[in-house]
This record gives C-alpha cells, sequence and structure tokens, in this order.
C-alpha cells in the first residue's frame, strides 16, 4: 500500500514537471514571434522614415528652386520699372525743350549713329548684358531713338493728318500708355500701309506689345517690318527683337537663328553686339550650345 502510494506521488510529480517544461517552451516560442514581429514593424517604421525624409528633402529642393525663381523674377521686375521711369524721366526732359528749326534737323541715318554710339558710351559690357536681358524695351527707348521719332514726323509734311495720328500715338508710348499707343499704331497702319512712316509704326507697335509681355503679337508686328520693309532704318532693330522675342518665347532655336542672322547682316552695327551678348546669355543658361 505503501509503495502504490508513493507511485503516485512520483507521477504526479513528473507529470506537474512536464506540464511545466511544456509551459516553458510555448512561452518562449511566444516570446520570440513577438520579438519577431516587433523587429520587423520596427524595419517598416525606418522603411517609412527614409522615404518621408526623402520626399521632404525633394520638397525641400523645389520650395528653394521656386524661391531663387521669384526672387529672380523680383530682381528682372526691379530692373524693369527702374529702367522705364529712367529712360521716361530723360524723355520727358528733351521734350520738355524748344522744338528744333526745320535746318537744325538731324538725318535719320545720323539720329540712327548718334544713338549706336550713346549706347555704347553710356554702358559698360557687364551692365548691357544686365539691361538688355531684363529691360522689355531694351536699349530702344533713348531719349535720341524717341527724338528720331519725332523729328521723322517733322520732316515728313506729306500729310499733316497723318503726322498728327503718328505723333499722337508716340507720345502715348512715352507716357507708358502701352495699350493706347498699340492701338493708336494699329490704326495708323491700318489707315497708311505705304505712308513713310509705317515701318516706324510697325516697330514702335513691336515695342509696345513687348513691354506688356504681349510677346506673341510683339512677334508678329517685327516680322512685318522685316517682310513689307527690307529697307527701313528700323530693320536691325527690329531683327534683334525678333531674336530676343523669340529667347521670351522660350523656342531658343529660333532665338538663336535670328540672333546670328543680325550678326552676319550687320555684323559692323552695334545691334550685332547686342546679339552676341544675347547669345552668350542663351549659352550661359544651358538653352543653346
Amino acid at each position: 500500500m505503501f509503495k502504490f502510494i508513493n507511485s503516485i506521488m512520483i507521477f504526479l510529480l513528473l507529470s506537474g514537471t512536464a506540464g511545466a517544461q511544456k509551459l516553458s517552451i510555448q512561452e518562449r516560442l511566444t516570446k520570440l514571434e513577438q520579438q519577431s514581429g516587433g523587429e520587423a514593424n520596427v524595419a517598416d517604421l525606418v522603411i517609412q522614415i527614409q522615404q518621408l525624409q526623402s520626399q521632404i528633402a525633394a520638397m525641400q529642393g523645389q520650395i528653394e528652386q521656386q524661391a531663387h525663381e521669384i526672387n529672380q523674377l523680383k530682381e528682372r521686375q526691379k530692373v524693369l520699372y527702374v529702367d522705364m521711369d529712367s529712360r521716361l524721366t530723360q524723355v520727358e526732359k528733351a521734350t520738355a525743350g524748344v522744338k528744333p528749326k526745320p535746318n537744325e534737323l538731324t538725318t535719320d541715318s545720323a539720329l540712327q549713329d548718334n544713338l549706336k554710339s550713346s549706347e555704347q558710351s553710356q554702358s559698360t559690357p557687364t551692365q548691357i548684358d544686365e539691361v538688355e536681358v531684363r529691360a522689355p524695351i531694351e536699349a530702344e527707348l533713348t531719349t535720341e531713338t524717341l527724338n528720331e521719332a519725332a523729328v521723322s514726323v517733322q520732316q515728313d509734311d506729306s500729310d499733316p493728318q497723318a503726322q498728327s495720328r503718328y505723333q499722337q500715338a508716340f507720345n502715348q508710348l512715352k507716357q507708358g500708355r502701352f495699350a493706347e499707343s498699340a492701338r493708336a499704331f494699329e490704326d495708323f497702319i491700318q489707315t497708311y500701309p505705304n505712308h513713310e512712316l509705317t515701318d516706324n509704326a510697325y516697330y514702335w507697335l513691336g515695342e509696345s506689345y513687348y513691354v506688356t509681355r504681349q510677346y506673341p503679337l510683339a512677334l508678329a508686328a517685327f516680322q512685318k517690318l522685316e517682310q513689307q520693309f527690307p529697307l527701313s532704318a528700323k530693320l536691325p532693330d527690329a531683327l534683334l527683337k525678333i531674336g530676343y522675342t523669340y529667347h521670351e518665347l522660350e523656342d531658343y532655336s529660333q532665338a538663336q537663328n535670328a540672333l546670328n542672322k543680325v550678326m552676319n547682316s550687320f555684323p559692323n552695327d552695334s545691334v550685332a553686339r547686342l546679339a552676341q551678348n544675347r547669345l552668350n546669355l542663351l549659352k550661359r543658361e544651358g538653352k543653346i550650345n
């Protein structure tokens, strides 16, 4: 009897030990599963964090690029207004004087030479490059050029009404009323398609559109001058502005072709230097080879 009881106790003890061992193994497996699952979650989190860091870096780069472009636009706008204000102030001072006598009027060719030499003497190469890039009317709305148009009106006395309409359009341009000057020059061209001032009207029409950044309309006006008035004194400037306008339209291949045409057609004119400056700019920007 005593032996039987001892056997039962030994059996129960061994059963309890086996159960304890079995429970311990299950616990270990559970812990291992939890640990492996936790490590997987950590790995996923690390990947997500890396992806977020990459996205943030990309967004930061875009923000910096946009900020740079905005600063460039602000600088361009600032130069535009300063340049325009300076030129219009010069015009107001020049036109406030006494009207020249007929025998004191300079010929168009001489005025053109004066304009070119004045542009060259008033700007260093670096200044020219900066102003030419940003200013919409560039070197055209100088005192000499504006006086040239006024003198052209005074010299052409064949049609007083035509002179009056041209002068009115030109005055609006000098006053910065570009939308009105564009309409006035368009009316003049339509009314006087073969007048001695029509080529000039096309040119200033293009400038009126160019300064208001209506580049397709400006391009059309400059090209009309080139096509219809190949002997015009304003042709070199119109060809140069065609190149500038293509640049603004981001048609860099056409801009390069137009500027090369200026240099080949007028190698000894200051427009050739201006064209070369713009080509250099396009190369620095990586727009052309």
